[in-house]
């Protein structure tokens, strides 16, 4: 029996019929909301071409790489992929890891990325359930991934699956939404201490980053001065990135 055989076979013997159809309900939702999003050009509304988001974007693309670059050598997992742009960045900064994978919910999403990512490999399914064998992978990303998690249960068996596929010492990047969205209700905001309960006993390393999106597409953030000086005051980053450490 491979892994793959032995996870599932383990899962049909855990399943209660209530719990079944609350998660198949709460995936239907999540995938409702993903779709949502790329059908209406939500990312390219949210992240235009102006000068503030262009030097927002190459922020969180540096802390990106220095986040998951150290691991190059390594297996990552890439949650909630998309279309790859994780993938991508790391290309181009030279530091692709030796083996990824990307989970989508999105069929639509995932054959964007294969084409993106043509070396990567590809997962279609939910978060809390990803067909990998317990710890085989060196680090994970989840980039605006659990705030788009309608519920805290379901989250909870989220983080519990990532942590089940890292290896012990393996590292989980994740880059969210700290704030309500007033245009965006579906966003649930992530936080140190919502991470903290999530990941009990995991070391986390965290820093606010990213200029609320109305700010950065403004005049006001449309040189790297501007834009150093409005995210000098921390109720106006809009994001938190975190790097946590899994015990052992």
């Amino acid at each position: 029996m491979s892994p793959f055989d032995e996870h599932a076979t383990s899962l049909k013997a855990s399943q209660d019929p209530d719990s079944e159809r609350t998660r198949s309900a709460i995936i239907e939702r999540t995938r409702a909301i993903y779709a949502g999003y790329a059908s209406s050009g939500y990312a390219e509304r949210w992240l235009d071409r102006s000068a503030g988001s262009v030097i927002g974007l190459r922020e969180r693309e540096k802390w990106l790489r220095e986040a998951l670059c150290p691991i190059a050598d390594g297996t990552l997992l890439d949650v909630g992929c998309g279309s790859g742009a994780l993938a991508i960045i790391l290309a181009r900064a030279g530091c692709s890891p030796a083996r990824y994978i990307g989970v989508d919910i999105l069929e639509s999403s995932l054959a964007e990325a294969r084409e993106a990512v043509p070396q990567g490999e590809f997962l279609l399914g939910s978060a809390d359930r990803i067909q990998l064998a317990d710890e085989v992978v060196d680090a994970a990303a989840a980039l605006t991934l659990l705030s788009s998690v309608p519920d805290d249960w379901f989250r909870g068996r989220v983080a519990a699956e990532i942590g089940r596929v890292l290896r012990p010492g393996g590292r989980l990047v994740v880059y969210d939404l700290r704030y309500p969205s007033p245009r965006n209700r579906a966003v649930r905001p992530v936080t140190r201490r919502v991470l903290a309960g999530l990941f009990p006993g995991w070391a986390i390393e965290s820093k606010t980053m990213t200029l609320l999106p109305p700010l950065m597409r403004s005049p006001l953030a449309a040189s790297p001065r501007r834009y150093r000086a409005l995210t000098a005051l921390p109720f106006l980053r809009s994001h938190l990135g975190a790097v946590l450490t899994k015990p052992g």
